[in-house]
């Protein structure tokens, strides 16, 4: 059996790499559909993450190879190519803002070969989301573009819009956060919390993967006002403990409510008739002790909070 990695460059897909027999045993046995959505994974990672080559192994493998751009392909199928629609059209704009050279640059389109660029099994598929973003004021195809039908060898252009690249931008800084591997934490800086920090709050967003922030414990050189709302904006999840009925904390969790990032509000069983009526009606995890506290938040992190990479 032949085990070496042999260079490949689809029209469709790009630069991948596989062993032959991998091709042969399993990427030729998928339906039409399936080959479609692996050929649109590899576009996308070689036109905006620079990718190049990806490199396909059995489904099934244990162990990636080392010093390789490795990738299972149930992995890509299943983890990688998007299952809901509008994660498709926010792709699709990305993909189409990564391949122009300059703004307002016609990007040429042949229906029959790039229809992977956006996020698409099918010339079909791909005309539906074109259509969508077009709808929405956020790409521009050429007249022509509509007029292919099934002359599927005919090329076009499309363009990403003004209102496209901004919408862009607002994408990449939600991308950027749902990545990131930091919590930040919103709660009463005194001694009587310290074992709700020590032994609750920091073991628990520990435990799930991730960086447990509190902005007493960073230096900075910057207003700590300034140096609050960054960190907010960094984290992909917040943990506000209401106790003591801190100012700040009310004011630091409406902050990441309003950005759309998640809040995950505790505060002492004690006290829970004391929160303001506005934030009363939230959902909050109540807590008698640190083990306890510890416990029920490392549940509602992981019931609530992905923590996928």
């Amino acid at each position: 059996m032949m085990t070496d990695w042999y260079a490949w460059r689809c029209e469709r897909c790009g630069c991948f790499q596989a062993r032959r027999e991998v091709i042969e045993d399993e990427v030729m046995r998928l339906p039409l559909e399936k080959r479609m959505q692996l050929a649109s994974c590899i576009r996308e990672m070689n036109t905006r993450y620079g990718v190049t080559p990806v490199g396909l192994c059995y489904s099934d493998t244990d162990d990636l190879p080392a010093k390789r751009n490795a990738y299972k392909i149930n992995q890509l199928l299943t983890e990688v190519f998007p299952r809901r629609v509008q994660d498709r059209f926010d792709r699709a704009l990305l993909n189409l803002c990564a391949v122009s050279q300059y703004p307002g640059q016609e990007i040429p389109w042949n229906r029959a070969k790039d229809f992977p660029l956006v996020i698409a099994e099918s010339a079909e598929v791909a005309d539906f989301i074109v259509r969508e973003l077009e709808r929405e004021s956020y790409v521009k195809a050429n007249e022509s573009f509509w007029s292919m039908g099934e002359a599927s060898s005919y090329s076009s252009t499309i363009a990403v819009t003004g209102p496209g690249y901004r919408h862009a931008a607002g994408l990449v800084t939600e991308q950027e956060r749902e990545r990131s591997r930091r919590a930040f934490v919103a709660m009463w800086f005194a001694e009587e919390m310290n074992e709700a920090w020590e032994k609750g709050i920091k073991p628990a967003i520990l435990e799930c993967g991730f960086e447990p922030v509190r902005i007493d414990e960073q230096e900075f050189n910057s207003d700590i006002v300034d140096e609050i709302i960054a960190e907010i904006r960094r984290s992909k999840f917040i943990v506000a403990d209401f106790t003591g009925q801190r100012n700040g904390v009310y004011y630091e969790a409406g902050f990441a409510r309003g950005l759309g990032i998640p809040v995950i509000s505790t505060v002492k069983t004690e006290q829970i008739d004391s929160l303001h009526f506005d934030t009363q009606h939230n959902s909050h995890v109540l807590w008698a002790d640190p083990n306890e506290l510890h416990r029920k938040l490392l549940n509602r992190i992981r019931a609530t909070i992905s923590t996928a990479i």
